[in-house]
């Protein structure tokens, strides 16, 4: 029987909406979405952000986002940052919010479908544990834009350890030469027989060396052999999707986030 691909998105969703709740340090319901907060990482918006219920109209998004506002707001938030996981209603919002100042980011939900790669496939990727990638999770963050401030980068890295928390959470790096600092990495995130592989990462100057494909590879076999369903989440406008797509990986869907800073 071939795979359905619309369970596969839903389990994954699934997954994805209770790691939310589960690493939330407050949550609160307004009508037509749940708001989750890190009051201690307000800096990190992954993890401080509505989640719209699906099955909600265009005539009904002002009293929503104005909801979602006054939450936020309240809070002191300097981000806006609502998920809607319908993909109609990605499309159909778009226009509503990208007049209203709202950047719309795609995501593609995608599930690994191809065999399990060969042992040799891993080369120099291998096992650590999740703290020890604290160091270069910083690295990266000054790396890029968002990463600026020393006071985010410090929330990033504190959240990763919220989501490792929340589920049981596994790390894979590549440190070449002796005792080297971890230069690339992933995580690998598992919770009732579904696998996450997330923060596929390299260090601007370590990239084109094939160590993104050793650790997904060695994610990969962790996962398919603990788990019935592996996905990741790739962004829907951005090259990486396509080579998940080469590893094995295949699109079944997505869902979207609108983003604003706040005023």
């Amino acid at each position: 029987m071939p795979p359905d691909a619309a369970a596969e998105r839903e389990r994954a969703l699934a997954f994805l909406r209770a790691l939310d709740k589960t690493r939330a340090e407050r949550r609160v319901h307004v009508d037509g979405a749940l708001v989750v907060f890190a009051d201690s990482l307000p800096l990190v918006h992954d993890q401080n952000k509505a989640i719209a219920d699906r099955g909600l109209s265009l005539s009904g998004l002002p009293d929503l986002v104005g909801a979602i506002e006054r939450v936020q707001g309240d809070s002191a938030l300097r981000h806006r940052k609502i998920a809607f996981d319908d993909e109609t209603e990605c499309s159909d919002f778009a226009e509503w919010f990208r007049r209203r100042g709202w950047r719309q980011r795609p995501l593609r939900v995608m599930v690994h479908r191809g065999p399990a790669p060969p042992a040799e496939a891993v080369e120099d990727a291998v096992e650590v544990e999740p703290h020890d990638l604290a160091a270069a999770a910083h690295a990266f963050a000054s790396e890029e834009p968002w990463g600026r401030s020393p006071e985010a980068r410090r929330q990033v890295v504190a959240g990763d350890r919220l989501t490792g928390r929340a589920v049981d959470e596994r790390a894979f790096a590549v440190a070449p030469g002796a005792r080297g600092s971890i230069v690339a990495y992933c995580r690998l995130y598992s919770r009732d027989g579904v696998g996450q592989i997330e923060n596929v990462t390299t260090l601007a100057a370590h990239r084109r060396r094939g160590y993104a494909r050793s650790l997904v590879s060695l994610a990969l076999r962790e996962s398919l052999a603990a788990n019935e369903l592996t996905f990741l989440v790739a962004e829907g406008a951005d090259w990486p999707r396509h080579f998940y797509a080469r590893m094995g990986f295949v699109d079944v869907g997505g869902y979207c986030e609108f983003n604003r800073m706040g005023t």
